[in-house]
């Protein structure tokens, strides 16, 4: 290589190192935002929920369930890979990250995921009075939408049987993507999302469950 190409080079070198530093920082400052943009919706809903004539325990259980859903897109959306990731994504998971990214789409998912943590927890703690409890549970998040109540039967039929688990979770999964993505799913998304599915859930799920400890020491009062 000749003195003057290496110069070439020389100089060229800081000007990509500048680049990759505005290019980071402008990723930060999106990221940053979003995040922003969804903690305030996160708490427009709850604030809805709080004004609501719920009683103030299930005020709770509902607010937990915002919460958890928000924590668990916010796992999905890093273990889902995507174009930094080795792995190559297909065109339909690219699409659904990218609505997961968007903020009108977003909501849509969070509705889906609310209503799943609701009905996992009504399930669990209350189930002979399922039925009652999510006909209340509409008075503070509203009537869910065809998506919201597919993702609430998956649950009720028993997502935390290990033999129908995995079919109902895909179940769940699918009902996010039609929110999101109206239409019928995408098999290549699907299975992107189901790869990192049971990490995200887990992760909204033990967020549930910490703030369950704090709301009711004692357990959840008996119906």
């Amino acid at each position: 290589m000749g003195y003057l190409s290496r110069k070439r080079e020389q100089r060229q070198q800081p000007e990509i190192v500048r680049d990759a530093a505005a290019d980071y920082e402008r990723t930060i400052a999106a990221v940053e935002i979003r995040a922003t943009e969804q903690a305030e919706v996160t708490r427009e809903w709850m604030q809805r929920v709080e004004a609501s004539s719920v009683d103030i325990y299930f005020q709770g259980v509902l607010c937990m369930s915002i919460m958890a859903a928000g924590v668990t897109l916010s796992a999905l959306r890093g273990v889902v890979p995507g174009d930094d990731h080795d792995e190559s994504p297909t065109d339909a998971t690219r699409a659904l990250l990218a609505a997961l990214d968007d903020d009108p789409t977003w909501r849509l998912a969070l509705g889906v995921l609310t209503w799943a943590h609701v009905g996992e927890f009504v399930a669990a703690n209350w189930p002979d009075r399922y039925d009652d409890a999510i006909e209340i549970a509409q008075i503070g998040l509203g009537r869910p939408t065809a998506e919201e109540g597919a993702a609430v039967a998956a649950v009720a039929a028993g997502a935390d049987n290990p033999d129908t688990a995995a079919r109902l979770h895909t179940q769940i999964v699918r009902a996010m993507q039609r929110a999101v993505e109206p239409g019928d799913p995408d098999a290549t998304a699907t299975f992107a999302v189901l790869a990192g599915w049971p990490f995200a859930w887990g992760e909204g799920r033990d967020a549930f469950n910490e703030q369950l400890d704090s709301y009711f020491p004692d357990g959840p009062p008996v119906t």
